[in-house]
């Protein structure tokens, strides 16, 4: 051992180098045959899960672009959101991040006390106006429609909205 390095042992490091730098003997191994001749092509590409099967609840929110496109067409609505029962937005197409936590608030809210949540309006500005329409169905739960439209809904046009949310012919 060398006193400068006690943890370095000279002729460890001599073996070590001269089998490093020693021809090799054995010959490079050989890959066994895997049982694949000529005539494999080979592997397809197999989709490994099932495709995913539709809830009706992924079905419902597959109609909401259809929903949207009657508000605007019936309504002239600028945007709409869509808040469930546990106060997560479920489809947006409004562009009104801001204003969810108002339809959020409501959902939960109702969903502590055990109350059906009201009609809000609000005035979002002198040609806007955000309605929260509560819409609830047996099938599908509970919802806050968020439609932002020129001016106030009178209540027939509410009462059709909810009608609509889950008239697959809106």
């Amino acid at each position: 051992m060398n006193a400068l390095n006690p943890w370095l042992d000279a002729d460890e490091v001599r073996s070590v180098s001269q089998r490093l730098i020693a021809p090799a003997t054995e010959a490079a191994a050989t890959i066994p045959e895997v049982g694949f001749d000529d005539t494999f092509v080979g592997f397809t590409d197999v989709e490994s899960t099932p495709p995913p099967i539709l809830t009706e609840r992924d079905a419902f929110l597959a109609l909401m672009p259809k929903f949207r496109d009657w508000l605007v067409s019936k309504f002239s609505a600028k945007g709409v959101f869509l808040v469930d029962q546990e106060g997560d937005v479920v489809f947006d197409e409004s562009r009104l991040n801001r204003l969810h936590f108002i339809a959020n608030s409501l959902m939960i809210s109702s969903k502590i006390t055990g109350t059906c949540p009201s009609h809000v309006r609000i005035k979002i500005s002198s040609d806007s106006v955000l309605e929260l329409i509560p819409a609830d169905s047996s099938t599908q739960g509970k919802f806050m429609v968020g439609v932002l439209v020129p001016q106030a809904l009178n209540l027939e046009s509410v009462q059709e909205v909810v009608a609509a949310v889950f008239n697959r012919q809106a």
